[in-house]
């Protein structure tokens, strides 16, 4: 679990990609390659259309970059200090599968198959399940509305796809988005187990260090895997109906 950090870093880039466009300065167009023909003295004289560019320094390439990283930082700021919500009831219904039915669907199907339940359901006691369920769901919600919120699925063009045919593509963009925002939510969780793990011991706890740690990170794994497939088979379901459903609007 120590590295795990570095994954949700790698989590969390997925929903970053095309956040910001590259600078032009730094995106030189090369001109293609001239086959066939061999080149004449008088083509050899004349110049390419590259050497006509200015040379770039190193320090217009610094400038260019951080330019770029301010960009997208402040793209990635204002996705989460001022978000496009054009539907508000889409957040109470994302709140609810997120938190209640896909908890409680994780429960009624281990007890059903007789799986072992997981280790956050036995809080309370053995025969307690609604309260785990419930604490447990507002951790997942949480983490899914970040999610949402990063990649912009609460915007008009991520769900609704009018009719009389909607958008050719509608279960693509769905399918793309919702994939992001679970990448997002995903770092989110693994960085919240990360802090229960050093709120329980005192320190960011790996396997080798003692039986108790060892046993430990390994039910949060567990628990971490299940929910993780859990959650993403309920809300891609839930958010591919939804798009489905906006051309019956």
């Amino acid at each position: 679990m120590r590295h795990s950090l570095a994954l949700a870093v790698l989590w969390l880039a997925a929903p970053c990609q095309g956040w910001a466009p590259p600078p032009p300065r730094l995106c030189k167009t090369a001109a293609p390659p001239r086959r066939g023909r061999r080149r004449t003295p008088e083509l050899r004289s004349n110049k390419d259309d590259d050497d006509d560019l200015p040379e770039e320094s190193i320090g217009d390439a610094w400038e260019a970059g951080l330019e770029n990283g301010r960009n997208i930082g402040r793209t990635v700021v204002a996705r989460f200090a001022s978000p496009r919500v054009d539907d508000q009831g889409l957040i109470i219904a994302d709140a609810l599968v997120a938190g209640i039915v896909a908890p409680g669907l994780e429960i009624i199907t281990c007890t059903a198959l007789g799986f072992p339940l997981p280790s956050w359901s036995a809080v309370f006691g053995a025969r307690r399940l609604v309260a785990p369920t419930l604490l447990r769901g507002a951790t997942l919600s949480t983490c899914w509305f970040g999610g949402a919120l990063s990649a912009r699925l609460y915007a008009r063009d991520a769900y609704d796809f009018p009719p009389p045919n909607g958008a050719d593509d509608r279960f693509a963009v769905t399918f793309k988005r919702t994939l992001q925002a679970g990448a997002f939510a995903t770092a989110l969780l693994i960085f919240s187990t990360q802090l229960r793990l050093l709120v329980t011991f005192g320190f960011w706890p790996q396997l080798g260090d003692s039986p108790a740690s060892d046993a430990e990170i390994l039910r949060q794994f567990s628990d971490l895997v299940r929910d993780g497939l859990t959650e993403a088979l309920v809300l891609m379901s839930w958010r591919l109906t939804r798009t489905e459903l906006s051309r019956l609007d």
